[in-house]
């Protein structure tokens, strides 16, 4: 009887759900939007992001203290986008198809109305992976999260359309500030970040999200 070569990517997932953390992995298949629709249609709660040399990144649920961060930022995203800033706020289950980079899905984003509607004029979303860039991404660190994993995905958003995107380190309390072009900007602890100029008027408050991490 000739054995069954085991899928490496199931078996990444496997490892996912069993210890939620996320899992780089080489596909014996090549990263297409079909082959990635099939693993979102067939592993509910799986999120898959691509790597610009093939290889995918899988990631499940957060921990209950980063969920719970995620969706108070995301909340005063929400507020101000509804006041003064016209497009649209994605969490966890939005993700975007970027030329030349692949696959990416940030902890939150905003798009603006002006480029979500060029990307949807000249592209096709693929499982909900908008084919565009949004303008601002932030990025939250779970506990299984390698720091220099995420700095090396910040970089790329900034390289990628990106003007403002803020890595969280909760438990260590820094927020790292990427803007194309400058040097990191790492606050420790702040109250309040303002994102202006690139996001004019937005100004969080993380007076409430690093509560959620003491011991």
């Amino acid at each position: 009887m000739t054995a069954i070569a085991a899928d490496p990517v199931e078996e990444a997932i496997e490892r996912v759900l069993r210890f939620n953390c996320p899992v780089r992995v080489s596909s014996d298949r090549p990263v297409t939007d079909a082959y990635l629709a099939e693993l979102s249609a067939r592993h509910e709660g799986i999120w898959c992001e691509s790597t610009a040399e093939g290889e995918l990144i899988i990631s499940g649920a957060s921990d209950p203290p980063v969920s719970a961060g995620e969706t108070r930022l995301s909340a005063q995203v929400v507020t101000w986008e509804a006041r003064s800033a016209p497009g649209t706020t994605r969490a966890t289950t939005g993700g975007f198809n970027i030329e030349g980079w692949g696959f990416k899905i940030p902890d939150i984003s905003w798009t603006s109305r002006e480029r979500e509607t060029a990307a949807l004029r000249d592209g096709k979303v693929v499982r909900g992976y908008l084919p565009a860039a949004p303008e601002f991404v932030i990025e939250v660190r779970s506990p299984g999260d390698d720091l220099r994993d995420l700095r090396e995905k910040m970089v790329g958003w900034t390289a990628h359309g990106v003007l403002l995107g803020l890595l969280v380190d909760p438990r260590n309390r820094n927020v790292h500030i990427y803007r194309g072009g400058d040097e990191v900007d790492l606050r420790r602890e702040p109250e309040t970040v303002d994102c202006g100029p690139e996001m004019p008027g937005l100004v969080l408050d993380f007076t409430s999200i690093w509560p959620l991490f003491d011991d």
